[in-house]
């Protein structure tokens, strides 16, 4: 019965957020900064795609520089490859 009662009140704190994000008038669109091992042949404009479905397009790419951090950590790696998505479809 308790496991019932906290999905139920996790269902509605998630439904109550996602009503709040649509009510305060934003297009939901925003911008990721990823950082991968390997960016060959990822072009700027190009489809970004979860599941199949589109969910935007590649605003950049570029590559890390010495001192720049890109891991979780804060540490540098230089050599990544940058990849910025502009995410339009939540």
């Amino acid at each position: 019965m308790r496991r019932i009662a906290g999905f139920v009140v996790v269902i509605a704190i998630a439904a109550g957020i996602v009503l709040l994000a649509r009510s305060t008038g934003s297009s939901g669109d925003y911008m990721v900064r990823a950082y991968f091992d390997n960016g060959d042949f990822v072009v700027k404009g190009e489809q970004v795609r979860i599941a199949g479905a589109s969910v935007g397009s590649v605003a950049s790419t570029d590559v890390s520089m010495p001192g720049e951090e890109v891991n979780q950590d804060g540490t540098a790696q230089p050599g990544k490859a940058i990849i910025v998505l502009d995410i339009t479809k939540p």
